[in-house]
C-alpha cells in the first residue's frame, strides 16, 4: 500500500477485500491497523529531539469446522497478502478442533466513521510541533525556569472486513503535550494539554500553567507522612472521649473463631465540650463534600464498601467502626 493511502478508508477496505478473496473454505476476518506517530521532546528549555514513527499491518482470522488460524504482517503488497493468508490457512488446518469455537460475527457494511479525528492533528508535522514546544520553553523563561516535555500527534485507523458480512473502519486522531517546568530551588510545575485536534492545543497556555504551579510550590516544605487507619474505635469515661486510629490486618481463624490483628496507630483524647466542636466541624464538612460530590454511600448500599460494627462492654460507651 502507498504510504499515503494509509488512512485512505477506499483503499483499506479494498485491501481488505483483496486478502479475503485469498482465503479458501470456511469463514474469514482480515483486521487493518495503521499509525502514524510524531513526537517532539524538549529538555533544559531546548528542543532535542523529533521523530516519526509509520506502521500498518493486517491481520487474517479464518475459521472452518471448530478450526482457527491466525497470521498478520506489515508487508502488505500483493505477495505479503498471499503469504498471510496462506499462513492463516497452514495454522487453520492444522488446529485441533474446538466443537465451542464461536462463529465469526455478523454485520453490514457501515460507512467510514472520523468522528474522534481532526485535520489539525492528520496534518500537523515537526514544526508545528515546536512551535508549542517554543511557547512553553518562553513562559519558563520569562520566570527564570528550565523546561522539558514532549507533544505528540497520533493518527490511527482501524478496519474489519469478514465474509459474513461486516465491513467496518474508523480514524481517529489525539494530540498530547505535556510540559515540566522546574529550578534548583525546588519549585516545579506540572501541565498537560491533550485534544482530537493537536491544533487546538495551546503552547502557551500549557507553559503558562506549569509556571504559576511552579511559582505556587516554591519554598514547598516535606510533610510528616503520617499513619494509615482503617479503624475508629470511640468510648469515652466522665472526662474524655477517646479515639482510637488503629490499622487493621487480614483476618485469621482461630479455634475461638476469627482473629483479627488490629494496631492502634494514634490515641487522641478530647474533653467533651471540644468534642462537640469537632462534630459541628465534621459535620460542616460532610455538607461540603455532598455539595461538590454528592451523597456518600452509607456501607453495604450501592458504591459503599461493606462497613463492619464492633461494640464491646469492657468500655463504658465503646463503639467502633472501619
Amino acid at each position: 500500500m502507498v504510504n499515503g493511502a494509509r488512512h485512505d478508508p477506499e483503499a483499506v477496505r479494498r485491501l481488505l477485500a483483496k486478502a479475503l478473496a485469498g482465503a479458501r473454505g470456511g469463514d474469514a476476518e482480515a483486521v487493518y491497523t495503521a499509525r502514524d506517530f510524531g513526537l517532539t521532546r524538549f529538555a533544559n528549555s531546548q528542543i532535542h529531539q523529533n521523530v516519526i514513527e509509520h506502521d500498518a499491518s493486517v491481520r487474517v482470522r479464518l475459521a472452518q469446522d471448530g478450526r482457527t488460524g491466525v497470521a498478520s504482517t506489515n508487508r502488505l503488497d500483493d505477495e505479503g497478502l498471499r503469504d498471510v493468508v496462506s499462513r492463516a490457512m497452514a495454522i487453520r488446518d492444522r488446529a485441533a478442533r474446538n466443537p465451542e469455537a464461536p462463529t465469526l460475527p455478523e454485520g453490514v457494511s457501515a460507512p467510514h466513521a472520523t468522528f474522534g479525528a481532526a485535520e489539525g492533528t492528520t496534518t500537523a508535522d515537526p514544526s508545528m510541533r515546536a512551535a508549542a514546544a517554543r511557547a512553553v520553553i518562553a513562559a519558563a523563561d520569562r520566570a527564570d525556569l528550565t523546561a522539558s516535555g514532549a507533544f505528540s500527534t497520533e493518527t490511527q485507523t482501524m478496519a474489519v472486513v469478514n465474509t459474513r458480512g461486516v465491513e467496518r473502519s474508523e480514524t481517529s486522531t489525539l494530540g498530547k503535550l505535556i510540559a515540566v517546568v522546574l529550578n534548583d530551588a525546588g519549585a516545579s510545575g506540572y501541565s498537560q494539554a491533550v485534544s482530537i485536534d493537536a491544533s487546538e492545543v495551546d503552547g502557551a497556555a500549557v507553559g503558562a500553567e506549569a509556571v504559576d504551579k511552579a511559582r505556587r510550590s516554591a519554598g514547598a516544605r516535606d510533610l510528616e507522612p503520617g499513619e494509615y487507619a482503617n479503624f475508629l474505635s470511640v468510648w469515652h469515661t466522665p472526662f474524655e472521649f477517646t479515639l482510637d486510629f488503629a490499622a487493621t490486618q487480614p483476618s485469621q481463624p482461630t479455634e475461638a473463631g476469627v482473629k483479627v490483628p488490629c494496631r492502634v496507630v494514634a490515641r487522641v483524647r478530647i474533653p467533651p465540650p471540644v468534642m462537640l466542636d469537632v462534630l459541628g466541624v465534621l459535620n460542616e464538612n460532610v455538607g461540603r463534600y455532598r455539595e461538590s460530590f454528592g451523597e456518600i454511600a452509607r456501607p453495604g448500599q450501592a458504591g459503599g464498601d461493606t462497613a463492619t460494627h464492633d461494640r464491646t462492654e469492657d468500655r463504658p460507651g465503646a463503639g467502633g467502626y472501619h
